[in-house]
Formats: C-alpha cells, sequence, structure tokens
C-alpha cells in the first residue's frame, strides 16, 4: 500500500474527469468522411507509433453528416484520448475540438485537474487498465470499469510541478532511447566495414606485410565455378518436398536461414525415399546455402550437426573445394562485394530469382590458405566483439525501457518533486469539484423545467 503525501488525495477518474464514449459512422458511405474541413476524428489506428503528447487530428475527419449520424461527440481542447480497446492504453491530448471512435474512453479534467498531468497519470496505470479490461475476441475497458479506475490527486500547483519535472526527465529518456536505437544500424555497418575489408585484402595487409607477403592475391578474383568440388557441382534442392512426415529427412528452407545461423526450430520433414531421389543436395558439412528464391541473397553456413539434411529447392547448395577455408567463402558470400553481384543478377519483379549459372559467375577473391585462416580468424574476433555490443545494447535498452515506468510511478508517489506547504490540500480541491458538479446539475435542472414550461 502506497502511503501517500497529506497533501494528495485517492479517488477515481469519475471524480476527477467527465468521461466520453465514441462513435463511427457508416464506414460505405463516403460523405461520412472528408481529408480536410469537417470535424477531426481519431481512431486507434491513428496513435499507432504516434509519439507527441499532443494531436490536431486524425487521417479522416467527419463531414456534418457523418457526425450526426453516429454517437461521436466534440471534445473541446485539453481532453485526454484514452483508447479502450484495441490496444488499451494509448494517450494523447487534443490540440482543438476533435471526436473519436468507439474504441476510445476520453476524459474533459474537471477544473484544477491539469490535462498533461492526466496524461502522465493515465500512461502509468495501463497495466492496471489492461487488467480490468474485459473480452473474448479482445480486450475491451467498459465505461463502467473506466469510471472505476484509480486516481492520484495532488493540489493542483503540485500537478504542474510534476508535468514539469516529468518533461524534462522523460525528455532525457528519449534522447537516450534514440541513441540507442541508432546503435544496431552503427553495429550493422560495423560488420560490413570489416567483411569488405576482409575481401578487399585490408584485414590482412599487416599480416602479409609481418610474414613477407608482397604479393596481394586479391586483385586477381577467381570465378566460383571454379572454387567448387568438382564432383558435387552447385545444385537445386527437392522440387516437390509435400507431404511432410513427422520422421525421415530434415528439409532446411529459406525461413530456416537466420541472419547468424541456420535454425531447425520450425523445420519440416520429408521421407527418407524422396530425399535419396536429390541426393547431390544431401548435406554432408562444410557447404554454402544461398536462397533463390524472393528473399534472395540470404547465405547460410552447413556445419557437421545438420549433416544428413537435405534442401528446399528454393535454396542452391555450394560445395567449397576442399581446400578452402569453407568459412573464409561464407564470409565472402555475406559480404557487400558478393552480395551486390547476387543483386545484380537476380531476374523478376514480382517474384525475384537467382539461377544457378549466374552464381559460377560471382567473382571471388581467394588468397593463400594461411591468409584465408588468418581472415576466419580476424572476422571471428571482430564479430564477437559486435555480438557483445548487441547484448549489452539489449540490456541498456531494457533498462532505459523500465526507467521510464519507474519514474512515472515515483511521480505518483508523491516522490519526484518536493510539496510544498502552502499548497492548497487535494481533498479540497476535490470538494470543489464536487460542489461545481452539484451546481451545474441544479442549472441543468432548472434549465430543462423552465424549457418545459415554456412549451405548455
Amino acid at each position: 500500500m502506497i502511503t501517500l503525501p497529506k497533501t494528495w488525495q485517492s479517488c477515481t477518474l469519475e471524480d476527477i474527469a467527465r468521461i466520453v464514449s465514441g462513435g463511427t459512422p457508416k464506414s460505405t458511405v463516403e460523405d461520412n468522411f472528408c481529408e480536410t474541413g469537417g470535424i477531426a476524428w481519431l481512431t486507434p489506428a491513428d496513435l499507432s507509433g504516434y509519439k507527441a503528447k499532443t494531436i490536431s487530428k486524425g487521417k479522416r475527419n467527419l463531414t456534418d453528416k457523418g457526425y450526426l449520424s453516429c454517437s461521436a461527440k466534440k471534445m473541446p481542447k485539453g481532453s485526454v484520448l484514452y483508447s479502450s480497446r484495441a490496444p488499451i492504453g494509448y494517450v494523447v491530448i487534443a490540440e482543438n475540438e476533435i471526436s473519436t471512435n468507439q474504441g476510445f474512453k476520453s476524459f474533459i479534467p474537471d477544473k484544477g485537474i491539469d490535462s498533461e498531468y492526466l496524461y502522465y497519470y493515465l500512461k502509468s496505470i495501463k497495466h492496471i487498465a489492461e487488467a480490468n479490461a474485459t473480452g473474448t475476441t479482445f480486450k475491451e475497458l467498459s465505461g463502467t470499469a473506466t469510471k472505476a479506475l484509480p486516481f492520484i490527486a495532488p493540489p493542483a500547483t503540485e500537478q504542474k510541478r510534476i508535468v514539469e519535472k516529468l518533461d524534462s526527465l522523460l525528455a532525457q529518456v528519449d534522447t537516450i532511447q534514440q541513441r540507442l536505437n541508432n546503435l544496431p544500424d552503427i553495429i550493422k555497418r560495423f560488420r560490413q566495414s570489416v567483411l569488405a575489408a576482409a575481401v578487399s585484402g585490408k584485414l590482412t595487409e599487416q599480416w602479409r606485410k609481418d610474414n613477407g607477403i608482397l604479393v596481394n592475391s586479391y586483385e586477381l578474383p577467381q570465378r566460383m565455378v571454379d572454387l567448387i568440388q568438382p564432383e558435387r557441382p552447385i545444385s537445386y534442392g527437392v522440387l516437390k518436398p509435400g507431404p511432410f512426415v513427422s520422421g525421415g529427412v530434415t528439409l532446411l528452407r529459406i525461413k530456416d536461414i537466420l541472419d547468424t545461423r541456420i535454425s531447425t526450430d520450425e523445420s519440416h520433414k520429408i521421407s527418407s525415399e524422396l530425399s535419396k531421389q536429390y541426393k547431390r543436395t544431401l548435406l554432408k558439412g562444410g557447404e554454402i546455402l544461398i536462397s533463390l528464391v524472393g528473399t534472395i541473397g540470404r547465405i547460410g553456413l552447413v556445419t557437421k550437426e545438420f549433416s544428413g539434411m537435405n534442401v528446399h529447392r528454393n535454396l542452391a547448395v555450394i560445395a567449397p573445394k576442399k581446400e578452402l577455408q569453407q568459412k573464409f567463402i561464407y564470409w565472402q558470400f555475406k559480404s557487400d562485394f558478393v552480395q551486390k553481384q547476387i543483386q545484380n543478377a537476380r531476374t523478376g519483379a514480382n517474384q525475384p530469382l537467382l539461377n544457378l549459372g549466374d552464381i559460377k559467375k560471382f567473382n571471388i577473391s581467394v588468397p593463400t590458405i594461411e591468409e584465408q585462416t588468418e581472415i576466419v580468424r580476424l572476422v571471428e574476433q571482430y564479430f564477437a566483439l559486435a555480438d557483445t555490443l548487441e547484448k549489452n545494447l539489449a540490456n541498456a535498452k531494457q533498462r532505459v525501457d523500465n526507467l521510464t515506468q519507474s519514474i512515472l510511478a515515483k511521480a505518483f508517489r508523491g516522490e519526484l518533486v518536493p510539496q510544498d506547504p502552502n499548497d492548497e490540500p487535494a481533498d479540497k480541491l476535490l470538494a470543489r469539484i464536487k460542489a461545481a458538479r452539484l451546481e451545474a446539475e441544479k442549472l441543468e435542472k432548472a434549465a430543462k423545467k423552465a424549457a418545459k414550461a415554456s412549451k405548455k
């Protein structure tokens, strides 16, 4: 149980804001909607990936006809719009008069409740809102459940101090997140620069000098057809693998060729009899796999653990000569130098293809086996460093993601900014809101009574 500051007060969202649902006119009637003019209208889809605190309109507006034909309601500037289904928890503040579809439960705060404070507070209780949602096809927060959600009210002046502090701290968190989000591309470029140096000879330039090797064999690239085992020409895999069986031979497909490894987590199996019909592509270990259809240029390195498996026709099997370093050829195919050759050789627009004949023509720079071994050692050393950086990055991103919720939680425990003893306590604010509502209800009843009497 959280102990709140003495000047704070717990209540429900119903106590501090008018809660408004939305509506949608018939989507089949084109003149219910317009792109410009009309009435601003928002759907949860408009907030997917949306980062700003405020919003002025969604993708489409409602025409007057569309607005009058549904239950959407206009809400004033400063209203806090909260998605209550598909998904729950998007929150944004209206920059101007706006309406929403039925996927929202929006809040028009009473006087003394800061819209931005409510905005941040709703972000902090997303888990509570989700826990109170119901439904089978998708979870939805009902009007009744929304009204009953808890709210923590500080004094009005402290709400503004909290917002100011949150703006400052969360802006810093966003800056850190943006920098972290840029790092995967930097690490990716680092890997490609290592491969570029490997296939150009620059990576082992000092090694050659240290070993008295004056000739750079990279200047004389060889065709791929001259680098494969003569008894194992580049081959297509199994043409018609189905039906799949529960036992038998594992069949590798394009989806099993991941960026850094081959995975059998979701692979299928074919009968041993069918696999024997395609014995040229039975794997022994030491081959390179390359995707030929659709997602062209995925490269797989076949180690001994995949021995005895077969491959789908959308993959080519390349068996480099035994006197070559398998991993060296693999890194060559992963480099931009060979990947550009792959992309230049592709044919077809809707369904890109790569032919075996084109692969045979690829140019590959091949130094001595000693230098290949040194290249593999250096590439793996640098890539291990990149792997470590990625793991550290994932941990850092997790910590930063948790930091936002940690800051919000601290704010709504009264620990983010100091309390001012001169602030009017929140219980007086809530009492004033309650009194104002009662007065508004009396005036509304009196107006209805007067209107009814005038008709007699």
